[in-house]
């Protein structure tokens, strides 16, 4: 009752004709099409009695039954529902189901053909079936035809297997060889015609466990006896490296696999092994999780679509869904703004101008639109909790309007997400074309609309990420080193990895990418850790500069021998970073990011305290990609996108991701990567059978930056320069501490720890005072700078502050 009153305001507000109790029926409004469907229908049923057509209609009716048989009918009503859907717009559902529909269609033509092998002795209308066959003459043609034989009987396993997937993987594993070939040669058919989503499945386990035999053996089920019926069938190991030719593969052990695994290896022969551009081994996409299918929510999304109209209209909004774009985490619900029509009452009046009475005396009226203007984008958005209300979700968000789409996006969290994994989107298309076209393909997550997300590292060239504790950060991290891993060797591409919390990158302490022997930990590394790298970059410049190029892959593509490898700088939370060392940190940080990107060094930043001491403006202004995630409150997400939107995120890997070429964020759900998963794309490049051919550190370039570190802060055997200066700022306060000296000063922790225990010493300030470790200021600038300058400066004597103890 409340949408049928709803949808009779908004007629009255467009200024339509009101329905006499004509058609109200039950209490419900019949809907006006459907009305006028039916008069038409049964006016064009009056017209062959009305002119000579029944002459041509009944030769067209038996032309009809001469060809189908009794299918004419199951084409009349199969024709009728088509019809009905259509009218009642749900075209959707019809695009859902393509793959049944298709499959149907199969089943029908092929009982077509066993109708043609039946002749009853009847007629319908003026056809003889006795003559023609139940099945028409197409019936016949498919059982008499040695071509169409062969067709008419692959059309039941396909179009079986099309519309009951589950089933005929359970019949085929119990199939005899013969109709396990079958069933392996209709998956494989089914992958080239694109119809593999569900069908392909369904069979695809099962024509795995038949192929041993197709092979003429006998599918054992046992672990042992499983491993070993692969191992005949698959054939030798691929070697890992390319080696010499007289050299044969040297056997390895293998291990136990699972059920699983032994699967997927039937799938994917040895031969099948990928590798890099360079010869070198990568690990299978078999190492990685599989997606698990998605679950049809379309009855789901179509209520919801109906219930923000509804809503929206009750607050005399007026406005249509023209799409439903659903994602593994949210669903967006394009809506089209409508029309605010103004109306105004005529009085209706004869030819002679006068006035016209209705059935009580009163003058009729009628409406007229005098003004139609569009909806204001505004009225949507500011109805925000009202919908949120409506769809009693905690959690929506607005997108007005949709970049190069004219409609404004409502967000609307799924009942229950679904995990992105890293494999679904690298044996995306997407993901393959870009392995082509990038340098450094990175797997980000999946659209609003279920569509990869594919960026290159290369590109950005370097990226911020940031966003609370448990928002989905660190595994987007892990994601990003796991994609990297499974698609370029180390020859191809080097790690330095810092990680302050000492948990996160220490898995990867094994993998031979690592441009040092060691993930950095310690603070007191970070600052020559980062000088390394800025070392290499300046003589990445020299060369380029000899070989007379611009940028690294013109150089790798005339240079002579190995080219210069991709280098990848990863810090997990930039905040310790910059609460030892704030002023060189960012000093470091700022020159890479300004000068790396054409020497193949790239950063990528993380940090779970997105704040102006943090991220300051320098960082902001060099990292011009950034990726969002859950934050606390809107300043947080003004700080990262200058912008709100991220304080509206649901967690779990779902981000605002803003690339260098986007004006507006763009909403993702990033890819998971298990601990497992990460433990086995290790696991395989720590195996021992790399250990010769991966390349050498770069440890004496980390060596080198750390003694010009050291020289830098040593002072002079007359004593630190910087003293005067730092007695000096001490008479400017009255407390002072190792952190203000760091940042005035512009030094790094020693020096400045060393000077402050020179001003204790010359008793110019105190011990340090509590946890924060600041000290109070005992003597004047000018006094204790007197001393420093003519050398009678003493020892600290106690007697300052002596008195108060």
């Amino acid at each position: 009752m409340a949408r049928a009153k709803a949808r009779r305001s908004r007629a009255v507000a467009r200024g339509a004709p009101q329905f006499p109790d004509l058609f109200t029926v039950g209490g419900r409004l019949l809907r006006p099409e459907v009305v006028g469907t039916v008069l038409v229908v049964m006016a064009a049923a009056v017209i062959p009695f009305l002119f000579p057509f029944a002459g041509v209609l009944s030769e067209g009716r038996d032309g009809l039954i001469r060809a189908l048989g009794v299918h004419v009918f199951t084409l009349t009503l199969v024709v009728a529902a088509i019809g009905t859907m259509l009218a009642l717009q749900y075209t959707i559902w019809l695009r859902r189901h393509v793959r049944h529909l298709v499959g149907a269609s199969m089943l029908l033509v092929f009982s077509a053909g066993v109708l043609g092998l039946w002749k009853p002795a009847t007629s319908v209308g003026g056809v003889s079936l006795a003559l023609h066959s139940a099945g028409g003459d197409f019936g016949r043609f498919l059982v008499g035809e040695p071509v169409a034989l062969l067709v008419w009987i692959a059309l039941l396993p396909v179009g079986f297997t099309l519309v009951w997937p589950r089933t005929a993987r359970m019949i085929a594993l119990n199939t005899p060889p013969v109709s396990a070939a079958i069933a392996h040669a209709t998956v494989r058919g089914l992958d080239r015609l694109g119809l593999h989503r569900a069908a392909g499945r369904g069979l695809r386990s099962g024509g795995r466990a038949l192929a041993a035999q197709v092979s003429g053996q006998r599918a054992p089920r046992g672990g042992a006896s499983y491993e070993r019926t692969i191992e005949e069938l698959a054939g030798p190991a691929a070697p890992t490296l390319s080696a010499p030719e007289e050299e044969a593969p040297r056997p390895r052990r293998r291990t136990p696999k699972t059920p699983v695994q032994i699967a997927m290896d039937m799938d994917r022969p040895p031969a099948a092994w990928r590798h890099s551009a360079d010869g070198w081994q990568l690990p299978a996409i078999d190492t990685l999780v599989a997606s698990v299918e998605a679950q049809d929510s379309t009855d789901e999304n179509e209520r919801r679509a109906r219930l923000i109209v509804d809503t929206l209209a009750s607050f005399g909004v007026d406005a249509r869904v023209t799409q439903i774009n659903e994602g593994p985490t949210i669903t967006q619900f394009g809506v089209e703004p409508g029309w605010d029509i103004r109306t105004r009452a005529v009085v209706e009046r004869d030819p002679d101008g006068r006035t016209l009475l209705n059935e009580n005396g009163q003058p009729r009226t009628r409406e007229i639109e005098v003004s139609r203007t569009r909806i204001r984008v505004n009225r949507i958005t500011a109805l925000q909790n009202d919908l949120a209300l409506a769809l009693a979700t905690p959690a929506l968000r607005i997108e007005a309007p949709v970049p190069g789409k004219p409609i404004v996006g409502i967000e609307v969290p799924n009942a229950s997400a679904r995990v992105v994994t890293l494999r679904s989107v690298m044996e995306s298309a997407a993901f393959q074309g870009s392995l082509s076209k990038m340098a450094l393909p990175v797997a980000l997550g999946s659209g609003v609309s279920g569509e990869p997300a594919v960026a290159d590292l290369a590109a950005m060239p370097h990226v911020l990420i940031a966003g609370a504790t448990g928002a989905g950060k660190s595994v987007c991290l892990n994601a990003i080193i796991t994609c990297l891993l499974m698609n370029h060797s180390p020859e191809q591409l080097r790690l330095i990895m810092v990680d302050p919390k000492r948990v996160e990158l220490t898995t990867f302490e094994s993998i031979p990418h690592l441009a040092f022997s060691n993930i950095v930990v310690d603070m007191d590394k970070v600052v020559g850790t980062l000088q390394a790298v800025i070392h290499e970059m300046e003589s990445r410049y020299r060369r380029f500069a000899q070989a007379g190029v611009r940028n690294i892959k013109r150089y790798n593509e005339v240079v002579e021998g190995k080219g210069l490898p991709y280098w990848v700088v990863i810090i997990d939370e930039l905040a310790d970073l910059m609460m030892a060392a704030p002023y060189q940190v960012e000093q470091q940080l700022v020159r890479l990011a300004q000068l790396a990107r054409a020497t193949g060094i790239h950063l990528v930043v993380a940090t779970q305290r997105p704040s102006v001491d943090v991220i300051t403006g320098l960082i902001k202004a060099n990292f011009p990609t950034r990726i969002a995630f859950a934050m606390s409150s809107q300043v947080d997400s003004r700080t990262v996108l200058d912008q709100g939107g991220a304080e509206k995120l649901l967690g779990k890997g779902d981000m605002l991701y803003v690339p260098t070429d986007a004006q507006k964020p763009i909403r993702l759900q990033g890819v998971y990567v298990s601990d497992s998963e990460i433990e086995s794309v290790v696991k395989f490049w720590s195996d021992g059978r790399f250990d010769k051919a991966v390349p050498a550190k770069h440890d004496d370039l980390l060596r080198e930056a750390e003694l010009e570190l050291a020289e830098l802060e040593q002072p002079s055997d007359d004593g630190d320069p910087l003293l005067a200066k730092a007695i000096e700022l001490a008479g400017e306060h009255q407390r002072i501490s190792t952190s203000m000296l760091q940042r005035r000063l512009r030094i790094g922790y020693p020096r400045a720890a060393r000077l402050i225990d020179d001003l204790e010493e010359r008793g110019v300030v105190g011990p340090p005072d509590g946890p924060s470790g600041s000290r109070e200021v005992l003597r004047s600038s000018e006094t204790a700078g007197a001393e420093v300058l003519d050398g009678t400066a003493t020892p600290v004597a106690l007697r300052s502050y002596g008195d108060d103890a």
